[in-house]
């Protein structure tokens, strides 16, 4: 289950911990999900027309921790669609720990709000 493999990385992650603080460059690949499962991730799904395109130019931003979903039309095999508006309008959805914010439909408001946000 969900919770088994985070309690295995948790472990995990506590037992290089104080090797990784004495030998930060040898453990990056390891500190880098400690870091993200610490202050968490920002999860970004953008659906609707266009959704493809605006995620390819929104993943040339430095995004850290952020993980993207886009889909110009909805898909069931996709947990993350589940609930989410598809339109002929781009819809932008901010989520942390699968629960997300009001959507937004301007781009600029939704840039704003990422930024605050991370």
């Amino acid at each position: 289950s969900k919770l088994e493999w985070r309690t295995l990385a948790l472990t995990m992650y506590t037992e290089i911990q104080n090797m990784a603080i004495q030998f930060p460059a040898s453990f990056s690949n390891w500190l880098i999900p400690i870091a993200g499962n610490e202050f968490g991730f920002s999860e970004i799904v953008i659906t609707g027309a266009n959704a493809n395109q605006i995620s390819y130019d929104l993943q040339k931003e430095f995004l850290p921790f952020g993980i993207i979903c886009s889909s110009e039309i909805y898909d069931q095999k996709l947990p993350v669609l589940v609930g989410k508006t598809f339109s002929d309008t781009p819809t932008y959805y901010l989520c942390r720990n699968q629960n997300c914010y009001a959507p937004e439909k301007n781009a600029n408001n939704f840039i704003l709000a990422l930024t605050s946000f991370a």
